[in-house]
């Protein structure tokens, strides 16, 4: 295991002033140990030997197979730069064994912060089963100011139940060139399902299935994040409607920006409930679906079916161009609650279109 002394902040900036080429490797009077670029073996012998691992800015780890984090695990970039060039970078390597998981934690209390993870799949292809970052079961994740990019599998992100108190806040999640393929291979942004948790301020560019979809919980907040499309399609911006935990009581999604830019399109902008997907006859209760703002090419804006005693309030769809419905479903709307089928109930915004979407959620064109 080869480590490199970082100097503090001051020293750093001092020993950059000459050009930043010296500022690898360098040796301060204030020193800090890092962990320099290496393997999954490195890496995991470091997580395996103290519980707080610290990364060298711009150190790149090429893995073989997953990494495991383990109850108590911090695993960061040293001074947490927000600039993905300066983060360490983990990366599936071509010859990366694993088909579930590439970095994960089965355990609690787990902080994954200002680190670049890539799926690497335009060398690995598909791999439908892998989640390239996993937590859970367990309790209070950090997840802070990371980029998660080009997952081979079906999943940047997943938080699985059950599961208590978790903050992912400040990722990016970036898809490369294969992520969206024409064999239906697709890929979610943040698949999160634990209570009491804050999902906010994340980036989501260019997914092929669903931005940030929750599967369930109460008490979580999903509120100024931004879902893009530019350059693909996708299913879903922002999906509370795939529940395998059907509380979710208190739950809020505000302030969220999704964004379909040109000829991209979502099939969905954002879907409060679970009967728009193909075989979710099951109704979640209590969530509120307030201020978030549609714009660009949907089938449907905002659809709430599958969605009782829930508050949609202050939405707007704007710039709304109709995606043509599939066969059998309504015409596409900006607004659609199922309200005489008894599908969508509470306090719901006025100006939807009274329908039932069963079943309706196409699949996109990559």
């Amino acid at each position: 295991m080869t480590k490199r002394s970082w100097g503090s902040s001051l020293g750093v900036a001092l020993a950059c002033l000459g050009g930043c080429a010296g500022c690898l490797g360098g040796n301060y009077s204030l020193g800090f140990n890092c962990l320099a670029s290496g393997t999954d073996v490195e890496l995991q012998a470091a997580i395996d030997a103290q519980a707080e691992v610290l990364l060298c800015p711009r150190a790149m780890f090429t893995l073989a197979a997953p990494v495991r984090l383990h109850g108590g695990s911090t695993l960061a970039t040293f001074e947490r730069p927000s600039d993905p060039a300066e983060m360490a970078t983990i990366l599936l390597g071509p010859a990366f064994v694993g088909q579930n998981i590439g970095v994960g934690g089965v355990a609690s209390n787990i902080t994954i912060a200002s680190v670049r993870v890539d799926g690497n799949r335009r060398a690995l292809g598909p791999r439908d089963t892998m989640q390239l970052v996993y937590l859970g079961p367990g309790t209070n994740y950090q997840v802070v100011g990371n980029v998660f990019t080009d997952t081979p599998g079906w999943t940047h992100l997943h938080v699985i139940e059950p599961c208590d108190t978790a903050t992912i806040t400040g990722n990016t999640i970036l898809t490369g060139s294969l992520t969206h393929d024409a064999s239906m291979h697709f890929a979610d942004g943040l698949s999160i399902s634990c209570a009491n948790s804050a999902i906010t301020d994340n980036l989501v560019n260019d997914i092929s299935c669903v931005g940030i979809v929750y599967y369930g919980g109460p008490g979580t907040i999903i509120r100024h994040n931004t879902v893009v499309e530019s350059t693909t399609s996708a299913s879903s911006g922002i999906n509370v409607g795939d529940a395998f935990v059907l509380d979710h009581t208190g739950v809020v999604i505000s302030e969220n920006i999704v964004r379909a830019v040109g000829s991209s399109y979502f099939q969905v902008g954002i879907s409060a409930g679970l009967r728009l997907w193909p075989m979710r006859i099951k109704d979640i209760r209590g969530v509120t679906v307030s201020g978030n703002v549609i714009t660009g090419t949907l089938r449907y804006g905002l659809a709430v079916d599958g969605c009782l005693n829930c508050t949609i309030t202050d939405n707007q769809v704007l710039n709304w161009q109709p995606l043509p419905a599939a066969m059998g479903c309504p015409a596409s709307a900006p607004y659609v609650a199922s309200a005489t089928a008894g599908h969508a109930s509470g306090d719901l915004q006025a100006g939807y279109v009274d329908a039932s979407l069963d079943g309706c959620l196409g699949l996109p064109v990559p």
